[in-house]
This record gives C-alpha cells, structure tokens and sequence, in this order.
C-alpha cells in the first residue's frame, strides 16, 4: 500500500497498486476512519498498476499515474473517471497540482521516460 496526504483536506489516500485490484482508500486524518473506498477503477481505469496520485485541495478531484502511461482524472463524488490524459512514452510515476500566479491550477507529471510535462 502507498499512500498520499492532502494538505489542505486533511485526508489520505491509500492504494493498492497490484493490478487489476487496483483499490483506493480515503481516511479523514481527524476522525481516523475510512470514508470512501475506490475499487477497481470500473471499465474506464487504468490498465496497468497504480504509481502516482494527486489530490484536488478541495477532495474532489483525484488524479492517478499509471503504468499504462496514462493520467486519469477522477471525479471522488461520482467515482467515475472524467478524462484520460495522454502523453508519456512509459510509465507515469509522479504527479503534483500546483497554483499558478494567475490563479490557475496546473498538474504535472514525470514519467521513466524521462519527461515532466
């Protein structure tokens, strides 16, 4: 299990990367209990394993790397994929959502094929 903590929510994400169960866990850091669960992504998902995520500040929004070198963008209210990112030529193994100083959100990803786009 990996894990990732959202600053400003204040929750984690765990997953299980071991394709194809892939399972996503979201926990309330403040009452310390389990309050969705993600499981295999549906016909949608990812094809392969798991290796990065990327959480909206405001929980709604959960973006997942792959090793199918593909970004999906996660909608956590509806848990149905919104959009499939394409780009990289390997796997996607890190992403960060950031603020511009125009007030824009921006992702970026970095890939074993030795790319940040």
């Amino acid at each position: 299990m990996e894990r990732y903590v959202s600053p400003k929510v204040q929750q984690i994400v765990f997953y299980s990367n071991k394709w194809p169960n892939t399972k996503l866990k979201l926990w309330d850091v403040q009452t310390g209990k389990c309050y969705r669960t993600v499981e295999g992504h549906g016909q949608s998902g990812h094809t392969d394993s798991v290796l990065s995520l990327a959480i909206s500040n405001l929980g709604w929004t959960l973006h997942s790397g792959s090793g199918d070198m593909t970004i999906k963008v996660w909608n956590l209210g509806t848990q149905q994929c919104q959009q499939t990112l394409q780009g990289h030529s390997d796997s996607v193994t890190c992403l960060a959502l950031y603020n511009t100083s125009k007030g824009k959100k921006m992702l970026v990803s970095g890939s074993r094929d030795r790319t940040v786009q």
